[in-house]
C-alpha cells in the first residue's frame, strides 16, 4: 500500500517530462509534459550515480555498446558512473548539452534544476 501511494504521489507531483525524437539533434529529446516553473528540481526521485566502473571491466564488450555507454553516462578516461542496470536508466540520462539551456545540472548535489520557466512541449 505504501508503494502505491509513493507511485501515485510521483505521478501527481514529479511527472514533468517524457522522451521523443529531438528537434535539435539526431537523438532523443526530453520534452515538458506540462508547464514547469523556474527553480523546479527535475528527477528528484532518481538515485545518484555513485557506482564507478572502470573501462577495463568492459574489455570483452562490443564496441558499439561501450560507445553507447560513453554517450549516455557520466564518464571520463578511466571509466563511468552508473547505479543501475543499463536497461533501467532514467530520463535524466537523455538531458543533452545546449548553448541555450533551460536546465542546470548541479554536479555537487547531482540534481537537475530548471533555470527558467519551461512551457509544455518545450525540449
Amino acid at each position: 500500500m505504501l508503494m502505491r501511494k509513493h507511485i501515485l504521489d510521483s505521478i501527481k507531483n514529479e511527472c514533468f517530462v517524457h522522451l521523443k525524437p529531438s528537434l535539435v539533434c539526431n537523438g532523443v529529446g526530453v520534452f515538458a509534459l506540462k508547464f514547469i516553473k523556474k527553480g523546479t528540481t527535475l528527477f528528484a526521485d532518481i538515485l545518484p550515480d555513485r557506482e564507478f566502473t572502470s573501462w577495463d571491466n568492459l574489455a570483452d564488450v562490443e564496441p558499439n555498446i561501450v560507445n553507447y555507454i560513453k554517450s549516455i553516462c557520466n564518464s571520463n578516461d578511466k571509466g563511468f558512473y552508473l547505479s543501475q542496470t543499463i536497461n533501467n536508466i532514467n530520463l535524466a540520462y537523455y538531458v543533452n548539452h545546449s548553448i541555450t539551456p533551460n536546465v542546470y545540472h548541479d554536479l555537487n548535489k547531482d540534481r537537475f534544476v530548471t533555470i527558467k520557466d519551461i512551457l509544455e512541449g518545450e525540449e
